[in-house]
């Protein structure tokens, strides 16, 4: 089993709490951590801030890896020790500039990243989508740190836009890649569990994903 003490494994919730305790799982039957954070924000603090000021409060590790309900570790062979040397190492986008790294629903970011955003909250204010705000905007502002470049992102996870082979790749964000990272019977049941939660059927990612599964379930 792989091994990584300097990584606190976190995940915050406070819905659809069947299918983040089985993201959970599968992260932990892949690695083991430093630590690991789960559960719910505090009443009336969104999941965003809780991230951005909270998290770092939390953890002893260098790292954290932040997942959701929708993403977790797909093959612990891929893990690059190189990884620990960034700030912050996401599924990459399509933006062909330097700034394309990366997705925020599962990604690895340095407890001094986390804290530094965290002191410097005026400068610095929560955006919204997150990730594109931290990525996009604010990394041109944060030259003492820094974001893992493509070639190696592409090794941490995928998102939209699929890396193969699948064994090359650490892990994964998105309801509608469970048909690439599951099997068939796996696949069944956790779109059952979804199929209960209308957070989840209201997106479009549902639709997407359903299009595909009825030719495989």
């Amino acid at each position: 089993m792989l091994s990584l003490p300097n990584v606190t494994l976190c995940c915050v919730y406070d819905r659809v709490h069947e299918l983040h305790r089985l993201a959970i799982d599968e992260c932990l039957q892949r690695a083991t951590f430093g630590g690991v954070v789960t559960g719910p924000p505090p009443d009336g603090m969104t999941y965003e801030r809780f991230v951005h000021h909270e998290l770092p409060k939390q953890i002893t590790t260098s790292h954290l890896l932040l997942i959701q309900w929708d993403s977790w570790i797909i093959n612990a062979g891929a893990w690059h020790d190189e990884f620990l040397e960034y700030d912050y190492v996401g599924a990459p986008w399509w933006y062909k500039d330097r700034y394309n790294v990366g997705n925020s629903g599962f990604c690895l970011l340095s407890k001094r990243l986390m804290e530094f955003l965290a002191e410097h909250e005026n400068e610095f204010p929560i955006g919204q989508p997150y990730d594109h705000v931290l990525c996009r905007e604010y990394q041109k502002r944060l030259p003492q740190f820094k974001w893992a470049p493509d070639t190696l992102a592409w090794h941490f996870a995928f998102e939209r836009t699929a890396a193969y082979p699948l064994q090359e790749v650490f892990g994964f964000h998105g309801l509608f890649n469970f048909p690439i990272v599951l099997d068939p019977v796996q696949l069944s049941d956790r779109l059952h569990l979804a199929g209960r939660e209308p957070h989840i059927t209201s997106k479009p990612e549902w639709a997407e994903v359903m299009s595909v599964a009825r030719e495989l379930v």
